[in-house]
């Protein structure tokens, strides 16, 4: 870090915006060498910084709401369990998924986990080792990738025994190569010297968002545009609530000041060669830049005093209030919610119009988007585990529908309004009772049939 330089007023003018040592300055205040008064462009700088990864994780320090929003994500996707379909077999699987790993983690918040890294970065990837199941995350382990006829196949991972860092991805030129350099018996020992280990689908599940590209794709790196106006947004709220600065200025000389004029000295008056009015113009803008880095220095109890060079000051406006940015900080959830593909109403944001029951809304919202998105993941993880226990597969469990709860509830208050009737009729029969009894189960019985005559699910 460069000592900061402190104005000197001089001979030479003072830059007053994106100096230097206004950029020791903010560096020294946010560790953040891009700020909004030295960065404007943050669609190149910062991102030149942080890529992949790294950008990701960036990211999830800057917008708060991403961790909300993939958290309720992966709790509808889990909200009903993991089966086999079968009783017998399930509680097998429940002491699988309950039995903690190595790091005192269970199997069951490994896969949690592992879903949660595939929704926010694309991929990840679960390992089994010594009977539990392990979260690898992405970046820890490369790809070992064929090409024949032009499709790109994955035939193996590689990750590292010390648990550091994977550089990249490693292409086979054959298959016949790959299966001899395999099947060679110096091959672990080569692997081993480079602290490599390799994996096949037997041990090693690649997770991801979608199957679509090699390493799934990040939400955050598919909407750029929405994910760089929240960043903008909270770093340009920030800056303006920390620095509680005078904003632009415009410092106004007085008629004649420079050409000599006004009142200055009879010598500078009588002096009119080109050299003395540079001198006298130098002088102006020395003067402007010192008053201008007085007035921008100075705090809220801070006294500055303008010299009779100047006429008046003015302030100009801001094109965008800092107050305006809270409208898109109030939508931050909504709009992650989106990039992740979830409806805002199931993370608690949004606005639902009209006579509109949240219930049908949520059900319909976890039938068309949370249950594709949990098949999608079931199916790559099933195999590897399955394999394993030996089971024919696992998946999610059916979802029961709160619409649908909420109709039962009804019948049920129904049949003991029927019941009670029945009870005080008995005891005290009348026509009245008769009829209400009889009315009210003609409603119940109209409940359990559809529009067919078939009965309804319950």
């Amino acid at each position: 870090m460069s000592k900061k330089k402190h104005y000197k007023p001089k001979n030479q003018p003072k830059q007053l915006m994106n100096t230097a040592s206004e950029r020791s300055m903010i560096e020294d205040m946010y560790g953040d060498p891009c700020y909004p008064s030295v960065c404007p462009d943050i669609n190149g700088n910062w991102r030149e910084e942080h890529k992949g990864i790294d950008r990701i994780e960036y990211l999830l320090k800057i917008l708060p709401g991403i961790n909300y929003v993939v958290g309720h994500l992966v709790n509808y996707i889990f909200s009903n369990g993991i089966t086999t379909g079968s009783s017998v077999e399930d509680d097998s699987l429940d002491n699988w998924m309950y039995r903690k790993n190595g790091v005192g983690a269970t199997n069951y918040e490994v896969l949690r986990e592992a879903v949660k890294y595939a929704s926010i970065y694309g991929e990840c990837g679960i390992r089994w080792y010594e009977d539990n199941i392990y979260t690898v995350k992405p970046g820890y382990y490369a790809l070992l990738t064929l090409t024949e006829d032009g499709i790109t196949k994955i035939v193996g991972y590689m990750v590292r025994d010390d648990g550091d860092k994977v550089a990249e991805d490693i292409a086979v030129k054959s298959k016949s190569v790959f299966e001899e350099a395999m099947s060679a018996e110096d091959v672990d020992i080569y692997l081993k010297s480079q602290h490599m280990i390799l994996l096949t689908d037997e041990d090693f599940a690649h997770i991801r968002n979608d199957t679509g590209h090699l390493h799934g794709l990040s939400p955050l790196e598919s909407d750029r545009q929405r994910v760089d106006l929240l960043v903008n947004t909270y770093k340009q709220l920030n800056y303006d609530i920390t620095n509680d600065g005078v904003g632009r200025l415009l410092l106004w000389m007085k008629q004649g000041y420079i050409s000599g004029e006004s009142e200055v000295s009879t010598t500078e008056v009588i002096n009119q060669t080109p050299h003395a009015r540079d001198e006298r113009f130098k002088k102006a803008v020395n003067d402007a830049a010192y008053v201008g880095q007085s007035l921008k220095e100075s705090g809220v109890n801070s006294v500055t005093v303008l010299s009779n060079a100047f006429s008046k000051a003015d302030r100009l406006d801001r094109v965008t209030k800092a107050t305006e940015f809270f409208d898109w900080i109030s939508k931050e959830i909504e709009i992650e919610a989106q990039m992740f593909d979830i409806p805002p109403v199931l993370v608690g944001a949004g606005h639902l119009y009209g006579n509109i029951s949240l219930q049908a809304v949520i059900d319909n919202d976890v039938i068309n988007i949370i249950i594709p998105k949990r098949e999608a993941y079931a199916v790559q993880f099933s195999p590897m585990i399955c394999s394993h226990l030996g089971f024919t597969k696992i998946y999610f469990d059916k979802y029961d529908l709160l619409q649908a709860e909420d109709v039962n509830d009804k019948r049920v208050k129904v049949t003991e309004m029927i019941r009670n009737l029945a009870s005080a009729n008995k005891n005290s029969p009348s026509e009245d009772l008769d009829k209400l009894i009889s009315d009210l189960s003609t409603v119940l019985d109209s409940s359990l049939f559809d529009d067919s005559g078939e009965l309804d699910a319950l």
